[in-house]
């Protein structure tokens, strides 16, 4: 009888002992992982779920309670998968509350985060939440921008479910635009004149990705007129961007050989008076002497430009600035 008593005791300690450790196996195999692609500027940091910082890096992975912070004129790029890429504006904060096997749930702290969901992972979830906005994400493009009392949404392509302050879901299809407050949910149709700059950008960015959404759209109304992709520009080794002022989000192509001198402020983002040529060897893009075909994007002016020492080339700090570019890679 004692005998007996004492395998059920051991049978018993076993299954407490195996099973969690079972289980648990079995919903990390499939676990859905987000990580760290590219960071654009040098003001970014990551939270682990010790409330440890460190600065954001390339190839970093969060987990569940792990945080994302962007300062002034940087970004980040993520990887969710290989089913989604999400880009976090700057001045953003995000923080992965839930990652699992079939689920990843997103917070969005403040500022701005895109989500590109080109396919999705069998019987998975992905959702973004941003105050009281609850987004569950369908086969999306779309940006989302929570400043405190209300979310905004430009859904680009594809369809989300949003629900507000728990309140019965509402399915919102491509071309809206979605403003969640405490309690209300109101749809409009975009206006794309009058879109923020980083959905722009993002839009911009992400043509080839779109055609089918925008099949029908005239990217003027993005450009204000200046698409000029296909001009070129002879600019030898001192010339910069300012007489494109104005034109943002237009991409411009130049031919140029790689310099050493000639005056640069800022990095991966310059200000439009920085000699190109020897921005993009500080850049990576070129070596000095060599010569390449460089394509940059104009961009709106910044409250400041941070200087760094990249590839040989120390760039200048300054302050507020009217006009802007970085290199389209």
């Amino acid at each position: 009888m004692e005998n007996k008593i004492l395998k059920i005791i051991s049978f018993v300690l076993c299954c407490i002992i195996i099973l969690p450790m079972f289980l648990s196996c079995g919903s990390n195999l499939e676990a859905r992982t987000v990580t760290v692609m590219n960071v654009t500027g040098a003001n970014a940091t990551m939270k682990n779920n010790k409330n440890k910082e460190s600065d954001a890096k390339e190839g970093m992975k969060l987990s569940a309670d792990y945080g994302m912070t962007t300062g002034m004129t940087t970004y980040i790029d993520l990887k969710l998968d290989e089913s989604a890429l999400a880009k976090m504006d700057e001045r953003s904060e995000i923080s992965v509350s839930e990652i699992s096997s079939n689920k990843l749930k997103i917070d969005l702290l403040k500022g701005a985060i895109l989500v590109n969901e080109r396919g999705k992972q069998s019987g998975s979830e992905l959702e973004v939440n941003a105050g009281n906005a609850v987004l569950a994400v369908r086969g999306t493009f779309f940006t989302a921008r929570y400043a405190g009392r209300e979310a905004t949404v430009y859904l680009v392509e594809g369809e989300i479910e949003v629900t507000a302050d728990r309140g019965e879901p509402i399915l919102v299809e491509q071309g809206k635009k979605v403003t969640v407050g405490r309690e209300d949910i109101i749809v409009d149709d975009i206006d794309y004149a009058e879109i923020d700059d980083f959905t722009r950008g993002a839009i911009l960015e992400y043509i080839a990705d779109l055609s089918d959404a925008l099949s029908d759209f005239d990217i003027d109304v993005l450009t204000n007129g200046n698409n000029a992709a296909e001009t070129e520009n002879d600019i030898g080794n001192s010339q910069n961007a300012v007489h494109l002022r104005g034109n943002n989000y237009s991409t411009y192509p130049f031919n140029i050989v790689g310099a050493s001198s000639g005056s640069v402020w800022g990095s991966d983002v310059y200000t439009d008076d920085s000699v190109i040529a020897v921005a993009a060897v500080h850049a990576g893009l070129v070596e000095v002497g060599q010569s390449a075909t460089v394509t940059i994007r104009i961009l709106p002016g910044r409250d400041s430009y941070p200087g760094v020492t990249r590839n040989g080339i120390t760039t200048s700090s300054w302050g507020s600035w009217d006009g802007s570019y970085e290199f389209v890679r």
